[in-house]
């Protein structure tokens, strides 16, 4: 039997040595291309690199204009919480119209408007009440309850304007190298410039800082608040939608308080939000005019012709305050339904979600 040469096991060897060492150099490569492409797409996410001026004339235009930066920072920043402060109170200027409670039957005339609008804005007419109707044009006179969510829509841009440059520190621009164009006298006056800059600039990065975190508490406050006029009609509103809802077991104070709140934030709802109001307004007047005339009736002779037309009118106005609690209902009905509809998709969503591997 022949004898294997000795060198060819030798060559193996060498070769599963040289393939690791391959192999080793090749991932230490990719590793560091990889953790390099990282490095530039953490630069775009706030780790930028650091460049110095390029000349003493540069260093001190950008020292100025971080310094006009910071100055219109500060000037927004009194501005915006001077507005903030009276976003979302009795003296917001945006602040709608609350109708009064009605003593009497929009349709039964003396009751006074029903409607915040007025009928140069919309021609259109209401369905309860002889006065301009908001279902004509709910985005030029949105409903009363949709301003409180309009108006905190309006403060998610309010930080915009306080929003502060890049920090640079006065070794940074200090460290811009010497302009040779520049003769002596120069290149003086370039470095004075520079450091009265760099020391506004010191004062002005805290005043700036300050600006900001006072925007953010200011805007903190106002999305924390309620008009109080607001918040009596609310009030209004949901005294009126329990006693329509008063012979259903399947609906509660939070059940009530969830549909207003969809009718308020779904834009397609609008229009379904301003019939309520002025269904309950309308429901208002009407409950205050039947029990007027309820405690009337006991005064009048039980046999008089006025006592049987009081009592013919009582038995009407009893049947158009039904007649408005279906309405409202209905409207309520509506929010919950879509209400659960974007609940049960969300589920449905969460579920197929979990199932995906790769999230």
């Amino acid at each position: 039997m022949a004898r294997r040469p000795r060198w060819r096991g030798r060559t193996g060897v060498c070769a599963l040595l040289a393939l690791a060492a391959w192999a080793r150099s090749g991932r230490s490569f990719v590793w560091g291309f990889w953790a390099g492409k990282r490095l530039g797409s953490d630069a775009g996410s706030g780790v930028s690199l650091r460049v110095v001026p390029a000349s003493l004339q540069e260093a001190c235009a950008e020292a100025q204009k971080l310094e006009a930066q910071l100055e219109r920072v500060v000037q927004a920043g009194e501005r915006q919480v001077s507005w903030l402060d009276t976003v979302l109170t009795d003296q917001d200027p945006r602040l709608p119209n609350i109708p009064r409670p009605l003593a009497k039957s929009p349709k039964a005339g003396g009751g006074g408007s029903t409607c915040s609008r007025s009928k140069e804005e919309d021609g259109s007419k209401c369905d309860g009440c002889d006065s301009a109707a908001v279902p004509g044009n709910t985005m030029k006179n949105p409903p009363i309850l949709s301003f409180e969510c309009m108006r905190k829509a309006e403060l998610k841009g309010a930080c915009s304007e306080v929003e502060l440059p890049q920090r640079r520190y006065p070794a940074e621009l200090r460290a811009a190298a010497g302009d040779h164009s520049l003769d002596e006298v120069e290149s003086r006056h370039c470095h004075e410039a520079l450091e009265a800059s760099l020391m506004r600039l010191e004062e002005l990065w805290p005043r700036a800082e300050a600006a900001r975190e006072a925007v953010l508490a200011a805007e903190a406050r106002a999305l924390a608040r309620r008009p109080a006029e607001l918040t009596k009609f609310r009030e209004r509103v949901q005294q009126y939608l329990l006693q329509a809802f008063s012979g259903e077991d399947d609906w509660t104070t939070a059940d009530i308080e969830a549909s207003i709140k969809v009718l308020e934030e779904e834009a397609t709802l609008l229009r379904h939000l301003a019939k309520l109001e002025e269904g309950v307004i309308e429901v208002e007047g009407c409950t205050n005019e039947y029990k007027a005339w309820q405690a009337e009736l006991p005064k009048l002779t039980p046999t008089s012709e006025d006592y049987l037309k009081r009592a013919r009118q009582i038995g009407l106005m009893k049947e158009r305050i039904e007649m408005l609690n279906v309405d409202l209902r209905t409207i309520c009905d509506t929010a919950r339904t879509l209400r659960e509809g974007q609940t049960l998709a969300k589920e449905v969503g969460d579920f197929f979600g979990a199932l995906n591997p790769f999230r």
